[in-house]
């Protein structure tokens, strides 16, 4: 740790963060710094007791809830026990859509509260609302997660960030003073940037000299491309966090071999904040229980340890526009072995995915698309990065980077697996490109299903609503 980043921690942050509101982030931090090591049950209880308090909130004073626990005859008194969570229905995007004005709290003007939006990778954007102290918390949550890499506030931290709504096209020089030289943070837009560009963020990231990183992973992948193909050394990286997009394992093996350090793996949304994240042991992700609860649902029931089930989370937090069993629309699974590392928080697998990205098998049952990606990426040649886009029930089309060259080895492979675990009578046609293609968001989308979902037959394993 360095004199200037303890400096500007114990003096320099404290005072910008009152100015702006945010005080109570470094008490919420050091909080959160002791709590993962409580015992299971300290947690367990700890967290109970923050959901219960939520649940009397929203009764009590946020009108759509309150309506829906009339109309199922549910008082805050009724939740005995975490299971009791389910009397209440899951909240999706659409019903946020046509509920947003009910689902404030009243003892909260909506001016006074932070507003946010969704990437729109694959749907519309939208936008959410959350009040000071839970933004106050979650900003704790995310340093206490990049401590898991070793970062403490006031350390340069970079960030390599393809979102086009985090980084305004104009930002004040004021909000750059601040951000390089107060945090000591340097964003990069790296969604589809030039060589130009690419060589000025070079020099800005030799210039400020960050020891973190905290990427889009295919953002940085293209970043450290550009510098492997360039011949440019990067300053000196202790180690890099990976959000925003599925992490794959070539991501990693590139990241070490460019930067020489490490990547964590962090789970998280614009919506509920940071969830999980993993620390240098690798044994799956923590979940941030103090701040939310996780729960893992396949037909209607929670999934066993171990079992892939759709994420609902509820934002503990949140007291502005509670947010409660909200359909992420990503699946993962809790995992049941603790840590060496000694924090107790409970753990879940790091291959999220979204429940979107499936494909229809020829019977019409849907199955996970990371299966493909991962037989087809831990067999076989060396490979680019894969698009799948599922035409119809018998056509998939592939694009395919030309990094290493799509050779005829490589379509075949691609090929033998997909009939393998799909169908043998697939029609696969591959398109060699030289990057993939990005959403509006400035994402990648690595499984796209233009199979008119509603007729298909109900996946076994999806959960019931």
């Amino acid at each position: 740790m360095s004199a200037t980043s303890y400096l500007l921690r114990t003096a320099i942050l404290p005072w910008l963060l009152k100015r702006e509101g945010r005080h109570s982030a470094l008490a919420h931090w050091h909080d959160l710094e002791a709590s993962q090591y409580w015992s299971p049950q300290q947690l367990l209880d700890h967290q109970w007791q923050r959901l219960t308090a939520l649940l009397t909130h929203a009764y009590e004073t946020v009108p759509y809830y309150r309506r829906l626990f009339d109309e199922r005859g549910l008082t805050p008194a009724s939740f005995k026990s975490f299971d009791d969570l389910r009397l209440i229905p899951v909240l999706t995007r659409d019903m946020i859509r046509a509920h947003t004005d009910e689902l404030f709290s009243n003892r909260y003007r909506k001016s006074e509260l932070q507003e946010f939006g969704t990437g729109g990778t694959t749907r519309r954007r939208m936008f959410f609302y959350r009040d000071q102290e839970s933004y106050n918390i979650k900003l704790a949550a995310a340093w206490r997660f990049e401590g898991f890499m070793g970062r403490k506030p006031g350390d340069k931290i970079c960030f390599v960030w393809p979102a086009h709504i985090d980084i305004g096209p104009k930002e004040r020089l004021r909000a750059r003073l601040k951000n390089r030289f107060l945090l000591r943070e340097l964003m990069f837009f790296a969604g589809a940037p030039s060589e130009e560009l690419l060589h000025l963020y070079y020099r800005q990231l030799s210039s400020f000299r960050p020891r973190y990183l905290k990427v889009f992973p295919n953002a940085l992948f293209r970043f450290a491309e550009f510098l492997q193909a360039n011949r440019l050394q990067p300053p000196p990286i202790s180690a890099i966090m990976a959000t925003g997009e599925i992490l794959q394992s070539y991501h990693r093996e590139k990241f070490l071999e460019v930067f020489g350090a490490p990547t964590f793996n962090m789970y998280g949304s614009r919506e509920v904040g940071n969830t999980a994240s993993e620390c240098p042991h690798r044994t799956g992700l923590h979940i941030a229980q103090e701040t939310s609860y996780v729960e893992f649902i396949a037909d209607g029931k929670p999934a066993p340890d171990g079992a892939e089930g759709e994420l609902f989370v509820t934002d503990l937090t949140n007291y502005g526009s509670p947010m409660i069993r909200y359909a992420i629309e990503d699946f993962g699974c809790r995992l049941p072995s603790a840590c060496a590392c000694g924090r107790t928080l409970s753990l879940m697998s790091p291959g999220v995915g979204r429940m979107l990205d499936r494909y229809v098998a020829p019977d019409g049952t849907r199955h996970s698309a990371l299966a493909l990606s991962a037989t087809i990426a831990e067999y076989g040649p060396p490979l680019g990065q894969i698009q799948y886009t599922q035409k119809s029930l018998s056509h998939f089309h592939l694009k395919v980077t030309n990094d290493p060259p799509v050779t005829p080895e490589i379509e075949a492979h691609i090929r033998s697996v997909i009939h393998q675990l799909v169908s043998p009578g697939l029609e696969i046609t591959i398109e060699a490109v030289d990057r993939l293609p990005r959403e509006p968001s400035g994402k990648i989308r690595y499984f796209i299903c233009e199979v008119d979902q509603p007729g298909v037959i109900p996946d076994p394993q999806a959960p019931q609503r």
